[in-house]
């Protein structure tokens, strides 16, 4: 699926969705379809910069093999995307030890959904059956058929409320792919140009996802910093961080 229909058919629940991924809880999506229901999951996961290629420990709540590797950048060039990426940490690690992806579950496997050691996951289902367990096999339910996204979890509906400043984000996305949607051909603009194609999508959201970590990062360091040295003032270091962190304030809930 591409980007461009997938923001046509979430709008901002798009931004939703991802900020939900970011935070592991228990996703589920159903749908009749299995070629969509597999589409949709995947194309969440693909705007996560990385991680579409680096899901080697995702089959198994056991498997853990990319954190064991994971070593500290030890330098940065900022004219290098891939070294910018490493820098911030990227690809994140969503699916390691206790979750798992299963774009489309079998029903002899639902035992594990509900297993102890089994903390997140993002699975689909073509079983109805599971709409009736939605409260124990899921902190939110996408409903691929009619369209729905319902949180059962109170804690992270609340985690996941947008602030002003995403909600502008994301509405000026889903205005681009609006304002230049073709029915004949959704996954390109109307218009030809740059702006609303799969490659603006992508960087936008790369873009965020940079300025989210910078923001948690920078937060760490205060915090860090609070019983120890005096850390320096914020206008000293704003230059270095304000491409990251000036159009995400409200990403510093992560």
């Amino acid at each position: 699926m591409s980007l461009r229909e997938l923001i046509h058919q979430f709008k901002w629940q798009t931004l939703t969705l991802l900020k939900c991924c970011l935070l592991q809880p228990k996703m589920l999506f159903f749908g009749s379809r299995c070629d969509r229901l597999c589409m949709v999951q995947f194309a969440f996961i693909s705007l996560i910069p990385g991680l579409l290629h680096n899901l080697r420990d995702c089959a198994d709540p056991d498997l853990n093999s990319y954190e064991t590797k994971l070593a500290q950048p030890t330098s940065l060039q900022s004219s290098n995307r891939r070294s910018l990426l490493s820098f911030m940490g990227l690809p994140l690690q969503i699916f390691g030890k206790g979750s798992f992806l299963w774009s489309l579950y079998a029903a002899q496997q639902l035992d594990i959904l509900a297993d102890f050691g089994t903390k997140s996951y993002l699975v689909g289902s073509t079983n109805s059956l599971l709409l009736q367990q939605k409260d124990r096999y899921s902190d939110i339910l996408i409903n691929l058929d009619e369209d729905t996204v319902i949180i059962t979890s109170p804690s992270l509906k609340s985690a996941l409320a947008l602030t002003a400043a995403d909600r502008r984000w994301i509405d000026f996305l889903t205005h681009e792919v609006n304002e230049t949607w073709e029915e004949a051909n959704p996954s390109r603009p109307s218009t030809m140009q740059y702006v609303g194609s799969e490659e603006f999508i992508r960087s936008q959201f790369e873009v965020y996802i940079i300025r989210l970590i910078a923001s948690v990062k920078f937060h760490n360091f205060l915090v860090a910093s609070a019983d120890g040295p005096k850390p320096m003032r914020v206008s000293t270091i704003r230059p270095s961080i304000s491409a990251w962190t000036g159009l995400v304030p409200g990403c510093a809930m992560m």
